[in-house]
Formats: structure tokens, C-alpha cells, sequence
């Protein structure tokens, strides 16, 4: 019973992950920025894990977790190596006019 509801929990995140990773792909294919994919399929990736708390699903998180480890999760993986980093104002933006 636990091993099938294991299995279970992983496939799911394996799907989650490949949603969050194909949003990002979409989002990149429609003209956004490669942060403004990243950012979508982090929010994809936040829902899912927000669902699966939600659920008392935590075995989904810590599936996500181990995948991200491994590196199959490299959408993700990106997001969070870009965390640290400080944005950017674009031109146009009172910030980013600055000379």
C-alpha cells in the first residue's frame, strides 16, 4: 500500500514537473523573456507544491526535490540558481534610464 501510494506520489511529480517545464517552453515560444519563462514555470512549479501541501501530500515535494538533485529538472534547476540574482530594470524604466 505505501509503495503503490510512493509510485504514485512520484509519477505525479514527475508530471508536474514536465508541465512546469513545458510552460516554460511555451512561454519562451510566445516571445517572453527567458526570466519571464523561468518565472512561469517556477509559479507552475509553486502551485503544485502549494496543491500538494494543501493535500498533506509532502512525499510529492520531497519527489520534486530528489528529481531537482538528480537533474532532471533542469527548467527548475535554473530558477533556482537565478534566485541570488539581483533583476534588472529594464530600458524604458525609471531605473534602468539611470546613465
Amino acid at each position: 500500500m505505501r509503495q503503490a501510494r510512493i509510485g504514485r506520489d512520484r509519477r505525479a511529480a514527475s508530471s508536474a514537473a514536465r508541465a512546469s517545464g513545458a510552460l516554460a517552453v511555451g512561454a519562451r515560444a510566445l516571445g517572453a523573456s527567458a526570466v519571464g519563462a523561468l518565472a512561469v514555470s517556477a509559479l507552475a512549479g509553486g502551485a503544485v507544491a502549494v496543491a500538494a501541501l494543501a493535500v498533506g501530500r509532502l512525499s510529492i515535494r520531497r519527489a520534486v526535490l530528489r528529481e531537482l538533485r538528480v537533474g532532471r529538472l533542469e527548467v527548475n534547476e535554473l530558477v533556482v540558481r537565478h534566485r541570488d540574482v539581483e533583476p534588472v530594470p529594464a530600458v524604458g524604466h525609471p531605473a534602468g534610464d539611470r546613465g
